[in-house]
């Protein structure tokens, strides 16, 4: 079956309320108004954002990354405030909008690494000591004493001992 039919698109409109005097400003979506989340829609069993599908209808194609507002309206499906951009580009956009959580226009760093992350709660001279007071044996007491120490949780203690965070040093 299509995705996109008569039905489908008669439904996507009654989903949603396109201002009268105002063609070119948002046009919302009804449901979850009150959460100000995406409207969804249900096509054959599946679940989909409105914004995704009003991209969808007038563009004939999905996004290729994802389906970005240059409002910065969740509730918005108005397909000129819709644009495919990829996650750092929308990352970008939220920084020079100064919308990033806690941090200035020109205070985010994107590549958000180690101290340059904003919720870092640890120096790298406390990182490199971690993992010099890493024992290995047995995993679970060691890290949780370090984390104890340290103020964090153990799973933190472990992304550090493995690398998944503050790979750089």
């Amino acid at each position: 079956m299509e995705l996109l039919n008569d039905k489908v698109i008669k439904r996507f409109f009654k989903k949603i309320d396109i201002p009268d005097e105002n063609l070119f400003g948002c046009w919302e979506s009804t449901s979850n108004r009150e959460k100000k989340e995406y409207g969804k829609i249900n096509i054959s069993g599946k679940s989909y954002s409105l914004h995704r599908i009003s991209y969808l209808i007038w563009n004939k194609n999905f996004p290729n990354n994802l389906c970005c507002h240059t409002c910065d309206n969740p509730l918005c499906v108005n397909p000129l405030h819709l644009w495919d951009g990829t996650h750092e580009e929308n990352m970008r956009d939220m920084v020079a909008k100064g919308r990033a959580k806690g941090m200035g226009k020109n205070g985010y760093n994107l590549d958000g690494r180690g101290m340059k992350n904003n919720s870092s709660k640890l120096t790298e001279e406390q990182v490199l000591s971690i993992r010099r007071e890493y024992k290995g044996v047995p995993q679970k007491n060691n890290m949780s004493e370090l984390a104890e120490k340290y103020m964090v949780s153990w799973s933190s203690i472990s992304r550090i001992i493995s690398r998944a965070t503050w790979s750089h040093i």
